[in-house]
This record gives C-alpha cells, sequence and structure tokens, in this order.
C-alpha cells in the first residue's frame, strides 16, 4: 500500500490496487506471526513456560506494559521497535474487526 500527499484535504483518500493490498497484508501477517512465534519461544527457552500474554490483543495500557516489562527481562534488543510495531499491528487488527 502507497501513499502519497497531493495536496491538504479535510480528510484521506486512499488509492489503492486490491492485488498490492491484499499481497501487503499478506506479508504483514506473516511477519507478525514469526515475530510472535520468535518472541514465545525466547519467552520458553528464557523462562521454561509459556507466554501469558496475547500479542495480538494489546489494547490496554497494563498489557503494554506488561510487554515492555517482560522484552526488557528476556533482554530483547530493540525492544521499543518492537513493542510499536506489535502495538500498531494489534491497532490494524482491532479496526478491521
Amino acid at each position: 500500500m502507497k501513499e502519497k500527499n497531493v495536496g491538504m484535504f479535510k480528510g484521506h483518500i486512499k488509492i489503492y490496487n486490491p492485488e498490492e493490498d491484499e499481497q501487503y497484508n499478506q506479508i504483514r501477517m506473516e511477519q507478525i506471526e514469526e515475530i510472535e512465534q520468535l518472541i514465545s519461544s525466547i519467552h520458553v527457552k528464557k523462562f521454561g513456560k509459556t507466554l501469558d500474554i496475547d500479542l495480538g490483543d494489546l489494547t490496554t495500557g497494563e498489557d503494554k506494559n506488561k510487554l515492555r516489562h517482560l522484552l526488557i527481562t528476556m533482554e530483547v534488543g530493540n525492544y521499543d521497535e518492537l513493542l510499536k510495531f506489535l502495538l500498531q499491528a494489534s491497532y490494524e487488527a482491532m479496526l478491521t474487526k
């Protein structure tokens, strides 16, 4: 999905190719699933138990802070960027429901 600013409007106009949008969404979902699997496997290796946070549903501040603390405890590099990505993915999933 490509967006292009061509001027100032009172709303957003989204022009896209449905096939490209579908391909983008498919790739994004695969990336999100891979990241969730990697985080879960790191958690199991580090703590010996399964992850108790639903990474696809980070709607509350408590969930966000819990995940941030967990990523720091697991010593995940660039945890802020990872957290931003997961929050954005969770927000997009919430909007499509």
